[in-house]
């Protein structure tokens, strides 16, 4: 058995090798940070939101950081995320009925 080298161990594919969602911040809205959203990149729209690039591994985890701002962020791109989305949203809507 060799253990592994003293560097760092990670199961998490190295940012530039994960898809990338784009997605609108509306005027104003609190945006993320890249603690928040490793690996994040934030631009000026000019309509006066924000663009957040951003990796993501699954389309679930940033599913339910859209949802959790209520509104305030829309996903404008990849599909599969934008549609994760929309099921996150819809069953939590379900549940409140």
């Amino acid at each position: 058995f060799d253990p592994p080298s003293a560097g760092r161990l990670s199961v998490t594919p190295p940012p530039e090798r994960l898809p990338v969602a784009e997605v609108r911040f509306a005027p104003g809205a609190a945006l993320p940070d890249g603690r928040e959203w490793p690996g994040v990149a934030i631009e000026p729209a000019e309509d006066g939101s924000m663009i957040a690039r951003v990796p993501y591994q699954g389309a679930a985890w940033i599913a339910r950081r859209i949802v959790a701002r209520l509104g305030e962020a829309e996903v404008v791109a990849p599909p599969e995320v934008r549609d994760a989305v929309r099921t996150m949203a819809t069953a939590m809507l379900s549940d409140l009925r």
